[in-house]
């Protein structure tokens, strides 16, 4: 399977937004536009996901949204509050490996430090750097073993 983990936008403050809760800030115009040219970058390297995982805030749903439209994704992004940090990336994996097995492609959209961790737990010293807006690409194997395949930041 081929896994293209994509760390949200960058957004706006509470202040900035003139919102009351962290959960509720929007992407940036900057992180729009980062977020359109990672997502462009991975339908330009062939990347057909099945399935769009995202996180429940605001930030996440927003970069997930963005992605669907450039890879003309036509179903339901599936917002999973694991996604919303608090646990170990071990444990989001073990949370996640149900949903994902199906799948030969899926867009999991996230934060950090969360999805840094989870990306480090399958490819070890060799982890990219994942910056707002950033998208690694991993093929993970029956055996839970990762190949990286690329990886993009703003």
């Amino acid at each position: 399977m081929i896994l293209y983990v994509f760390r949200h936008g960058r957004a706006l403050s509470v202040e900035e937004a003139g919102i009351s809760t962290d959960a509720e800030r929007p992407l940036s115009p900057q992180g729009v536009a980062e977020v359109r040219l990672a997502a462009e970058h991975l339908r330009a390297q062939g990347g057909r996901p099945e399935k769009i995982f995202s996180s429940p805030l605001r930030r996440a749903r927003e970069t997930a949204q963005v992605a669907a439209a450039i890879l003309n994704f036509q179903e339901p992004i599936v917002e999973l509050g694991i996604l919303s940090g608090g646990v170990s990336g071990a444990q989001l994996w073990e949370s996640l490996e149900p949903e994902l097995s199906s799948c030969r492609e899926a867009v999991i959209v996230g934060h950090q430090p969360q999805l840094g961790e989870w990306v480090a737990l399958f490819l070890g010293l060799q982890t990219p750097r994942l910056a707002a807006g950033g998208l690694v690409a991993m093929e993970i194997s029956e055996e839970a073993q990762a190949k990286f395949l690329w990886s993009r930041n703003p």
